[in-house]
């Protein structure tokens, strides 16, 4: 009951300041805190949705729009903000608190991580992390290895470094592979926005396979050119549902 009641608080604290990605549009964020400070939670939702469409987005700026629909009661959208905050703050524990929090409350019981083999499982500390991250750190430790080797080609006193200089070389060709795990698990998940949504067999809608009741998370692996996403659940499922019944940023 307490670490229930610790994460109820969360939701309720005020929405976080956010980043320097939304500095090209200082008005509407200004003016979406401003309208969530004072209860206009609609007004919040529509600047949040504002900055978004423009594409300046962030982590913290989906998180302030899932506080906002969820104090609206739209459980769905509310979760599909929370888990498109957590590909931008993967590590971040009130994203991860609140993903836990309405997923708990929803009727399918669904998790929030897509299926994954071994492999995913030893890749867990690359999902923890961003590509922009992992790329950082490669272009950084790429830049020291090279450093470290030219001088000790070049500084005689260095060369009985030299053995050390080409083992260096592991680490940057680890966050390559490291880069290359972490742009293919940059997953897109959403959340089914209605009451009920039906899932279809094909992009086409020609068989119904089964349905799923509001806040239903799922990761998306496709988008047909009728306006349909393909979906996978965290239990195995796929399937093809209407763009009108879910959520998706």
């Amino acid at each position: 009951m307490l670490k229930q009641a610790l994460i109820v608080i969360l939701l309720a604290m005020t929405t976080r300041a956010a980043s320097a990605a939304t500095d090209a549009v200082p008005a509407l964020t200004s003016e979406a805190a401003a309208a969530f400070a004072k209860g206009d939670y609609d007004g919040a939702i529509a600047k949040y949705e504002q900055v978004i469409a423009t594409g300046h987005v962030n982590g913290h700026l989906y998180y302030n729009l899932g506080i906002a629909l969820f104090r609206k009661a739209h459980t769905g959208e509310a979760l599909a903000a929370f888990l498109a905050a957590r590909r931008y703050l993967p590590r971040d524990p009130d994203v991860r608190a609140n993903i836990r929090f309405v997923t708990a409350a929803i009727k399918d019981k669904l998790e929030t991580d897509a299926p994954g083999g071994t492999f995913h499982a030893l890749a867990f500390w690359v999902r923890r992390t961003t590509p922009r991250e992992v790329a950082v750190a490669f272009a950084v430790a790429a830049f020291l290895s090279a450093a470290f080797l030219c001088a000790t080609t070049l500084a005689p006193a260095a060369r009985r470094l030299r053995g050390w200089a080409l083992a260096s070389l592991a680490v940057p060709a680890l966050l390559a592979a490291a880069l290359a795990v972490s742009v293919e698990g940059d997953e897109v998940w959403g959340a089914v926005a209605l009451a009920q949504a039906k899932v279809y067999s094909g992009p086409d809608k020609n068989t119904l396979v089964f349905e799923l009741q509001e806040g239903a998370p799922f990761r998306t692996f496709a988008r047909s050119e009728s306006g349909l996403w393909g979906i996978e659940l965290s239990d195995g499922k796929k399937g093809w549902v209407a763009d009108s019944d879910v959520k998706v940023f």
